[in-house]
């Protein structure tokens, strides 16, 4: 067996048994929701439903409804405390804008259809409208049934009578203005953002709005309040060290004023690989990988690190050696200059956060500014700079 041949085995091998280790973890993780669901006939009424839940999942519940003291009530009290909660307009329409755009499409088919009965195939799904209080989940045999409770489908069909999906779109809206915003600038002032945002029209947005934002942790992790700013929770790392050095490398750059439709692309994180040379490096690594059978997403993933340890500040070096880590690329000379151009390339065309969202290609272009990583006509030599730009000679980074 050659040596190519005892890699790609080795790789197989490291796949199959990852693969074995992620299937048994969802199986125990299924096992245990299982557990937790009552496993009965379907009731409707709020408080029969509130009763099929445990104690403990009431006690999460009254935590989400902001009831407070309740850590050693009886069950019954419990029922009577969450459902008072749950009967008032502006609790189930708090806990509804806390709905992604999937739960909510399935809490308005249950709302519709009654009892939504489904093969228990992931026991992971639609969990946050359970969580919320807004449904309970019955098991019967191998099938869930999914049911809304009377009363809060009568107050659900109240709140639209009463403008709630206007609301809801108006909130999803401000959402995506501010992960797109996070994402384009990695700190971005809340002012800034009601700016940008109050140009869409026609409802204006205010900082309590944004407060309301916050407060029903829509963003689901992608960015958070830091002063008057909002910002990435990478950046609160360490005492919020990354965000003063962020701020401190941007100086009084200009900000980078993309149109609305632009604006709003750069919300789904995916985006950021959609240009020409991050699809050039995710086909390079397929290309490049093709024998060992590597999966499409692990490498789309390992793109995105590139994007993150760029956006970073890390050296090309630093990511080569992330990629030879990972399998992706020989830790050779010839398979370094290959891949160079191609992360050189990323980087002039990323939208990076110290340059208040411009490119190293525009800001060269704009002043002719030294802002970009140059491309070698030629090989270099043993002595010139190395082209990964880390500022050593070829012979002491990546001629090694």
């Amino acid at each position: 067996m050659t040596q190519l041949e005892q890699e790609r085995e080795r790789l197989i091998q490291e796949i199959a048994e990852k693969e074995i280790l992620l299937s048994d973890m969802r199986r125990r993780f299924s096992k245990l929701l299982y557990s937790m669901f009552p496993h009965s006939e379907p009731v409707e009424a709020l408080r029969d439903a509130l009763r099929a839940d445990t104690v403990n999942g009431l006690q999460s519940l009254a935590s989400q409804l902001d009831i407070r003291g309740v850590s050693k009530w009886r069950k019954e009290a419990l029922v009577e405390r969450v459902a008072e909660e749950l009967l008032k307009p502006e609790q189930v329409r708090r806990m509804l804008l806390k709905l992604d755009d999937e739960d909510m499409a399935f809490f308005e088919r249950a709302v519709r259809e009654g009892p939504v009965e489904q093969l228990a195939d992931d026991y992971t799904k639609h969990l946050q409208i359970r969580y919320l209080g807004l449904m309970q989940i019955f098991v019967r045999g191998e099938a869930l049934t999914f049911v809304v409770p009377t009363e809060i489908r009568a107050i659900y069909r109240q709140l639209c009578e009463e403008g709630f999906e206007e609301s809801r779109a108006f909130f999803s809206l401000l959402d995506r203005t501010v992960r797109a915003s996070v994402n384009l600038y990695g700190i971005v002032g809340i002012t800034d953002v009601l700016r940008m945002f109050n140009q869409f029209g026609p409802k204006q947005a205010t900082r309590a709005d944004i407060d309301d934002l916050l407060d029903q942790r829509r963003s689901g992790g992608e960015y958070k309040r830091w002063q008057e700013d909002l910002i990435k929770p990478d950046l609160a790392d360490d005492g919020y060290a990354a965000a003063w050095a962020l701020l401190t490398a941007r100086g009084d750059r200009p900000r980078y004023q993309p149109g609305k439709s632009e604006l709003l692309l750069y919300a789904e994180r995916d985006f950021l690989l959609q240009n020409r040379a991050g699809q050039a490096l995710i086909r390079y690594l397929l290309r490049d990988n093709e024998e060992f059978d590597v999966d499409a997403e692990d490498v789309t993933y390992a793109v995105e690190e590139v994007y993150d340890r760029l956006q970073e500040g890390q050296s090309i070096r630093e990511v080569l050696e992330f990629l030879v880590e990972e399998d992706l690329i020989a830790d050779t000379l010839q398979s370094y200059n290959a891949i160079i151009p191609l992360i050189r390339d990323l980087y002039n065309n990323m939208r990076l956060w110290r340059n208040n969202g411009f490119t190293p290609h525009e800001l060269h272009q704009a002043d002719g500014g030294d802002r970009v990583l140059p491309s070698p006509a030629h090989k270099p030599g043993r002595n010139d700079p190395c082209p990964c730009g880390s500022g050593k000679k070829y012979k002491r980074c990546c001629g090694k």
